[in-house]
């Protein structure tokens, strides 16, 4: 069933009435699908691509704060973004010496908003690389790939995780792509682009994104 916060009120309401059953899905490497058969389920056969994803990589926070890893905030965590998978590139701001970097909750597959409360949650082995960036400072992790830039901004409401990745999203532009305050809100007015990374942990997650099409020559 839907998490509370993906649904209008009413329609849960209605839906609470129903028994909340556990489904299982199974895992097809081979195929590169999960497939999930229920004969109470409509339709009864559901199959989906396999994308495999984590959903939780953070640095320890700030200020020696005791967070649950189910909180994502500055420091990263659980953002449970769909689009951190293999050969992205993840930078997090770093409080406490040597980081602390911790990462888990592997997906085979999620759908944005994680609208369900979870996604396909498996076992996985991750194969990862730390590089040190000194004398640079960020607010928010930034997210890189082939073809975007992004910012994961978590709060709640759902309106501040928006305000503050799009705000270190312009923060970028001027950083290091030469871009003055006018200039990139003038970009981002017209090729900004928004996913919904979750809306049911204790903070709800927003991506902001630029493609680098726009962007010249990259770093």
């Amino acid at each position: 069933m839907l998490a509370p916060y993906a649904a209008d009120p009413d329609f849960l309401r209605f839906e609470a009435e129903r028994k909340q059953t556990t489904e299982t899905w199974m895992i097809d490497q081979e195929r590169g699908v999960a497939r999930l058969e229920v004969s109470a389920v409509r339709p009864s056969v559901i199959e989906v691509p396999l994308r495999p994803m984590l959903g939780c990589v953070a640095t320890a926070p700030d200020r020696k704060a005791a967070v649950p890893t189910s909180t994502p905030d500055r420091f990263g965590g659980n953002m449970d973004y769909p689009g951190m998978v293999a050969g992205v590139q993840l930078m997090l701001p770093v409080y406490e010496p040597e980081a602390l970097l911790f990462l888990g909750d592997g997906h085979a597959r999620q759908g944005s908003g994680e609208v369900v409360g979870n996604a396909l949650e498996v076992s996985m082995d991750v194969t990862f690389r730390v590089e040190l960036i000194q004398h640079k400072k960020i607010g928010w992790p930034r997210l890189e790939t082939a073809d975007y830039i992004m910012v994961l901004g978590s709060a709640r409401p759902l309106l501040q995780a928006l305000q503050h990745a799009t705000t270190e999203l312009l923060r970028w532009l001027m950083a290091d792509y030469g871009f003055d305050e006018r200039g990139a809100s003038l970009l981002m007015g017209h090729a900004l682009e928004y996913e919904i990374a979750n809306v049911v942990d204790p903070h709800f997650t927003v991506a902001a994104e630029i493609r680098k099409t726009y962007l010249g020559a990259t770093r």
